[in-house]
């Protein structure tokens, strides 16, 4: 695996020394620009593993929880069903997941992993721990704590 860079500058660095846009002053734009660093920090993490960063959390909550429904996938993922259709797909045609009928409602469909989407998802612990790492290398424990703390507070999430 290559060496990660985390910026998602072309230089290595933000300019925050120039006398700026208002919009440098918001939440929301730091927000974006931990979302690309975030981004670029899993897509080298997983380069050629032709994942994307919502298919990797299906297959870990699969993983953990054999069985859920397209619904529930979406839920515990925080992102509209539509998406997680377009995430499941590509899986279910490299034969990483399969689709079966639930036990209690013969009409719903449920997910589990195949031999090869068990073994993606044990290659795919020390990638995501590599990106996690990329990601928070400017900060120290408890700045990661209190980050991670904070974010899950910006949108209602309960502790993990």
């Amino acid at each position: 695996m290559a060496v990660l860079n985390p910026s998602p500058f072309s230089n290595g660095r933000a300019d925050t020394n120039e006398a700026g846009a208002p919009i440098q002053s918001t939440c929301g734009h730091w927000l974006r620009v931990g979302n690309l660093l975030a981004q670029k920090c899993f897509d080298q993490a997983f380069e050629g593993t032709g994942l994307t960063s919502i298919q990797c959390g299906a297959l870990q909550i699969i993983a953990s929880q054999p069985g859920l429904g397209h619904q529930q996938l979406a839920a515990r993922l925080r992102t509209a069903p539509s998406v997680m259709t377009t995430a499941l797909k590509p899986l279910s045609l490299r034969k990483l997941i399969s689709r079966q009928q639930a036990d209690l409602d013969g009409r719903a469909t449920v997910y589990a992993l195949t031999p090869a989407g068990k073994r993606l998802v044990r290659e795919c612990q020390s990638r995501l721990a590599a990106a996690e790492s990329a990601l928070q290398q400017r900060l120290d424990l408890e700045e990661q704590k209190q980050l991670k703390h904070l974010l899950m507070k910006l949108v209602g999430a309960t502790s993990t």
